[in-house]
């Protein structure tokens, strides 16, 4: 198991090293610094996951490791919906 699981710790890695890097880009907006909060959520469950099941059972795991992943699932998700404002929609006129 120890090639898949440093495959999948690399790809984490990959993850949360790509969101910093969109994040610290001087034009992003605010919406894209959620994908970095979503990386490093995601990577917390998964180190809890990892404590609990392959060092020492951690009592009551299970509550932040699904709060940490659904909440890395919704900064991930937000990180790519940037809400427009009404003043920026485009006239409508009828035809």
């Amino acid at each position: 198991m120890r090639v898949p699981v440093s495959i999948y710790t690399g790809v984490i890695c990959v993850m949360m090293w790509r969101s910093a890097a969109l994040a610290a880009q001087p034009e992003t907006s605010l919406w894209r610094w959620f994908a970095l909060v979503g990386a490093i959520f995601f990577a917390f469950s998964d180190t809890l996951i990892a404590l609990d099941r392959y060092h020492d059972p951690i009592a009551g795991a299970r509550v932040p490791i699904i709060l940490t992943y659904y909440a890395a699932q919704l900064f991930i998700t937000l990180s790519v919906v940037e809400p427009r404002h009404l003043d920026d929609e485009p006239a409508v006129t009828p035809s």
